[in-house]
């Protein structure tokens, strides 16, 4: 990657995802007046948090069925797709994402995440029925679905942002599963989002804001792999 890269991939300012996206992230804000976002925190739940939670994880469960969809144009039976069949998608098709980091600061303590790393690797294997079953954020996210009394605690601050940065980056996904060309090598694909509402809040590792040459609007912009460009900040593409 050491040329500006041709290929891009463009999120449309009328895509519903994204755009819902955001709406969630303006949630976030509202939470931090109250509880601050840093690592001290963690372990701060309440019924604010764990009704984001449900939204986000919610939202995470449909656009992996758009997703897969969009890269599997012959699939059947997408209403029954569970967290495994997702995983799994996800690991043959896009399978650097289980690296891809999502940073945020909003109350001045940087933090970061790498949202897809224990879906990716932390599977328990269940002999008897030959299945993996994934654990992590979203597995305690169905322990709080099923089972609130006994683990209304989960609807903590890490899981939720953990979800949301897990969202974020399906929503980078999702835009590359739209144009199947750009599939096979996303890895070098840089990703752009309209910066003219909402600066994300949760941005990839790395990334940035860009500028065309003679004006026009921002972008957020940056790569699945966290790749990082010191020469495309603060100058023209």
């Amino acid at each position: 990657m050491k040329d500006i890269p041709e290929k891009r991939c463009v999120i449309s300012p009328s895509n519903a995802f994204w755009l819902h996206y955001l709406s969630l992230e303006k949630s976030l804000l509202e939470i931090s007046e109250y509880i601050a976002i840093n690592k001290d925190n963690y372990q701060c739940y309440s019924f604010k948090n764990m009704q984001m939670f449900f939204a986000v994880c919610s939202e995470i469960d449909s656009i992996f069925k758009h997703i897969q969809r969009n890269v599997y144009s012959d699939i059947t039976g997408v209403e029954n797709l569970n967290i495994v069949k997702n995983i799994a998608m996800l690991r043959e098709i896009f399978p650097l994402v289980n690296e891809t980091s999502i940073t945020t600061n909003i109350d001045g303590s940087v933090i970061e995440f790498k949202p897809f790393e224990e879906l990716f690797s932390d599977y328990v294997q269940n002999n008897s029925k030959n299945k993996e079953k994934p654990r992590s954020w979203w597995q305690q996210y169905n322990d709080v679905k099923h089972q609130r009394l006994d683990n209304f605690s989960k609807a903590n601050l890490k899981n939720l942002l953990e979800s949301l940065s897990a969202l974020h980056v399906l929503n980078l996904i999702y835009a590359l599963s739209l144009e199947p060309e750009l599939v096979e090598n996303y890895e070098t694909v840089l990703i752009q989002a309209s910066v003219n509402r909402q600066y994300p809040i949760l941005q990839l590792t790395n990334s940035g804001v860009r500028s065309y040459a003679g004006g026009g609007s921002g972008f957020y912009a940056g790569f699945l792999t966290n790749e990082c460009l010191p020469e495309y900040r603060d100058r023209n593409i």
